[in-house]
């Protein structure tokens, strides 16, 4: 579905050509916005625990280490080093993933643009994708750097191998699998971006493979190698779920099932569009609009934009079916964590816009009249997302930053059996001498 030559003329001024990059920096709005109830936010729960693993080991030792179920030293590298160039403000600890995210709006509002998403449903994509409240811990939590960095990655990957597709060249090739890499090595679930794209170079971008089978199939090798490798030592030396399946504990595998199950089902509507109830019903039904949105979106879509879509489904599976291993103890309500929004709408939304722009085009041509609804529909989508910010800020804000602060940055005695926040294993007082000692504030 390309864009209509009645908002896209030619040849495109700078700010058609680059719409995604406009659109994809307003992301940084609700930061900016927000910034004064977002400087309150402080260090906790795992923020204290890997500045405790950097204060014991050191940085460097840190680095190499594993993280739980994890195995990412490209996030800790990033995530441990800012926490001295910045002297320990988590202000700009947050602005830090803030940047990531806008960067990953931008390079996905060009790979749905190159895919062959027209205005409307770019537009729509990034308005929701870039501002969602429901974003808010990934958001405000310093340590989800982790998975906004491995999205990031993971975006450019596909947006580069869709860029250049058909070229094999070791250039081109060596950049996506180091993407991918980089991804697999920010985050436990990044070993789905050289999964994911290693399934599609065996789908034609364009319905006809322009290259050859045996050339496709070594690229996809190419591709899940740092998948493997990362994998590989997840399984070894890492904590987690992950171990009661090498110990063939079967018992736990509905367990499993049923989360991812029900992850996929609710994510991302049960929050952005503020249901409130809860149990098998309301979860049975999201999930069946979600798939008949899936099949008749895929069914209508055609080329890149069918590529793209499928891969994309693969990923929000992918995303369920590791998020089913790796959180299935927690209960079913922490399927729909705010921490576990973003890759559902990455996955999801751009469906959405599929169809926003299929209305769109149904709408007259003259008078630029389908210009004039494209704009006002991403402007009115970006307004309700900005405006559940403050609502969502609120209460998060208090339990991570006003009463923390208030307790752990005092001089007064710490009240009786009073916790870590986050983290009630770390003592608070020690809590404080880390505070103290890399001026943590």
């Amino acid at each position: 579905m390309s864009d209509s030559t009645d908002f896209t003329p030619h040849p495109p001024p700078w700010f058609v050509r680059h719409y995604p990059l406009l659109l994809g920096v307003l992301g940084l709005l609700p930061f900016v916005i927000y910034s004064a109830t977002i400087a309150k936010l402080f260090w906790f729960g795992d923020d204290f625990d890997l500045v405790g693993q950097i204060n014991r080991v050191g940085l460097w030792t840190w680095i190499a280490k594993p993280w739980v179920e994890s195995y990412s030293p490209v996030f800790k590298f990033v995530w441990g080093s800012s926490v001295f160039v910045f002297h320990g403000s988590y202000f700009a600890m947050l602005a830090l993933v803030w940047v990531s995210h806008a960067i990953a709006v931008v390079l996905f509002g060009y790979l749905l643009r190159l895919a062959g998403f027209g205005w409307m449903a770019v537009a729509s994509a990034l308005a929701i994708v870039g501002l969602a409240w429901t974003n808010v811990e990934t958001l405000c939590w310093s340590v989800q750097l982790s998975p906004t960095l491995a999205n990031m990655f993971f975006v450019a990957a596909v947006l580069i191998h869709v860029r250049y597709a058909g070229d094999c060249s070791l250039r081109v090739q060596g950049w996506i699998v180091l993407c991918i890499a980089a991804s697999a090595l920010c985050y436990s679930r990044g070993v789905l971006s050289g999964v994911v794209l290693a399934t599609m170079c065996f789908v034609p971008l364009t319905g006809r493979p322009t290259i050859s089978f045996t050339r496709r199939a070594t690229v996809a090798v190419a591709y899940l190698l740092p998948s493997i490798a990362v994998t590989a030592v997840i399984m070894r030396v890492a904590t987690g779920n992950q171990q009661a399946v090498l110990a063939g504990q079967t018992d736990k595998f509905a367990q499993m099932l049923l989360f991812g199950l029900w992850y996929f089902c609710l994510n991302p509507f049960y929050y952005l569009l503020k249901i409130t109830s809860w149990g098998p019903s309301i979860t049975w039904m999201l999930g069946a609009a979600k798939i008949a949105l899936i099949v008749a979106t895929l069914w209508k879509s055609r080329g890149r934009e069918r590529w793209l879509l499928t891969l994309l489904l693969l990923f929000d599976l992918g995303n369920a079916a590791l998020l089913g291993l790796g959180r299935y103890h927690t209960g079913l309500r922490a399927s729909v964590s705010s921490r576990y929004q973003y890759c559902a709408l990455l996955a999801t939304i751009p469906f959405v816009g599929f169809w926003l722009e299929w209305l769109l085009l149904r709408a007259p041509a003259q008078f630029h009249f389908r210009s004039f609804v494209a704009a006002a529909v991403a402007a009115v989508l970006a307004f309700t997302m900005l405006r559940g910010w403050r609502p969502a800020l609120e209460p998060f804000v208090y339990g991570r930053g006003t009463e923390p602060r208030a307790v752990l940055l005092s001089s007064q005695p710490l009240p009786a059996n009073y916790q870590t926040p986050g983290i009630p294993g770390l003592p608070p007082d020690i809590a404080r001498g880390l505070i103290a000692r890399y001026h943590l504030h």
